[in-house]
C-alpha cells in the first residue's frame, strides 16, 4: 500500500534535502486535551488511514513552504531551530 525509499529519492536531490537532517515541527497537543494512543494495541484501518493522510498534507505544507519561500526561512522564524545540533 506504501512505498518506503531507504535512499534518496530524486525528489530529495531536487530539494536539496539531506539525508538524515530532516525534521517535523509538531505542537504539543496534550494541552488542547489529546492523548498518545497506546502504539502496542495498533490501529484499525479507518484510523491508519486518517493518520496517513494527515502526514500528507504535513509533507505537501513543507514542500510548499520549501517551493514559496526556502527551507532556511523556518529556521530563521524558530529560534530553537538555530542550536548548532540542528545544522
Amino acid at each position: 500500500m506504501f512505498e518506503i525509499q531507504t535512499q534518496p529519492s530524486k525528489e530529495d536531490e531536487r530539494n536539496n534535502v539531506e539525508p538524515q537532517r530532516e525534521i517535523i515541527i509538531m505542537e504539543d497537543l496534550r494541552q488542547h486535551g489529546f492523548k498518545m494512543y497506546d502504539r502496542r494495541k495498533g490501529m484499525d484501518n479507518a484510523h491508519t488511514v486518517l493518520v496517513m493522510e494527515e502526514l500528507a498534507r504535513l509533507h505537501a505544507a513543507s514542500l510548499l513552504l520549501h517551493a514559496a519561500e526556502g527551507y532556511q526561512t523556518v529556521y530563521n522564524h524558530h529560534d530553537f531551530l538555530t542550536k548548532d545540533w540542528l545544522r
